[in-house]
């Protein structure tokens, strides 16, 4: 098992690394919400124009499903996540599975499942 440990918020912090896993990476340890929070910022470029993003009202008449969370405020669900990748591909479920766009910050959370709790589940089932 490989190890990687970092400072955050909550102190020091240690993750293992199942043997067939891919290596710990940002992308992957990111939280929906930072992950939200990122893609906010790629949508529309700086902090101050996501604090004045228009994702309320938007031309098609819907509006964003992230524009709650976009300035990392809340908590939103894997299945908000969802939603937004379902409106990129043209809501088809298909095209959402096959997305091959990794350096989207929502990739992990495409399927509306939270790949680090998977990840946290199966190292306590092994002992980790």
């Amino acid at each position: 098992m490989n190890t990687k440990t970092w400072r955050s918020g909550r102190g020091m912090l240690t993750l293992k690394t199942l043997k067939g896993w891919p290596p710990l990476t940002e992308r992957t340890l990111l939280t929906p919400g930072q992950a939200a929070r990122k893609f906010c910022l790629a949508c529309v470029g700086s902090a101050s124009d996501v604090r004045q993003c228009g994702g309320d009202e938007l031309t098609g008449g819907g509006s964003c499903p992230l524009f709650p969370h976009r300035r990392g405020k809340g908590r939103p669900s894997v299945k908000t996540i969802r939603q937004e990748c379902m409106a990129c591909m043209c809501n088809s479920p298909k095209l959402v599975r096959e997305c091959g766009n990794m350096a989207c910050s929502l990739w992990p959370f495409r399927m509306a499942k939270n790949p680090n709790m998977v990840r946290r589940k199966n190292m306590v089932e092994q002992g980790g």
